[in-house]
């Protein structure tokens, strides 16, 4: 009788301080830099999908932001351009990187100040929604390196 009390102790322990570890999809190093001068900030994370399909992001929203796209890089030659996407594949346990040179979310109309909790939610095409709370930072991102304002 012990040990089954033990037993069942030990699987909610384990349980509640994997926290999030075990979500469907977990989102983390989440960041979020603002635009400068009107232009619009950049929004980073590494998304995990921990089920056996894959998974595709649909869209991110914010009250911080007027509209938040999803955004890829192509390389033709020496051009990359910045295309904007509808989804964003999540492959099976692995790790998709909202990165510099690669997918990321661009954020329009911004509406918070450098310090302020924003809000992003993450929307899924099936799982539910899952939102993580961030500090927007002011710092300009590496797309601003070389463009004319």
């Amino acid at each position: 009788m012990m040990r089954r009390y033990f037993l069942l102790f030990c699987v909610i322990g384990f349980s509640l301080s994997a926290g999030n570890a075990f979500a469907l999809v977990l989102i983390e190093d989440v960041q979020i830099r603002g635009g400068i001068g009107g232009r619009p900030g950049i929004a980073y994370a590494t998304i995990t999908n921990n089920s056996a399909k894959t998974i595709h992001l649909t869209k991110v929203k914010s009250a911080a932001f007027g509209r938040i796209e999803i955004h890829t890089q192509e390389r033709d030659g020496a051009i990359v351009r910045m295309r904007r996407t509808n989804t964003i594949a999540l492959p099976p346990r692995l790790p998709v990187k909202l990165q510099t040179g690669g997918a990321h979310l661009m954020l329009f109309n911004e509406n918070k100040k450098k310090g302020d909790d924003v809000i992003l939610t993450f929307f899924f095409d099936s799982t539910k929604a899952q939102s993580v709370r961030v500090k927007l930072l002011k710092k300009p991102h590496s797309h601003d390196k070389g463009h004319a304002p």
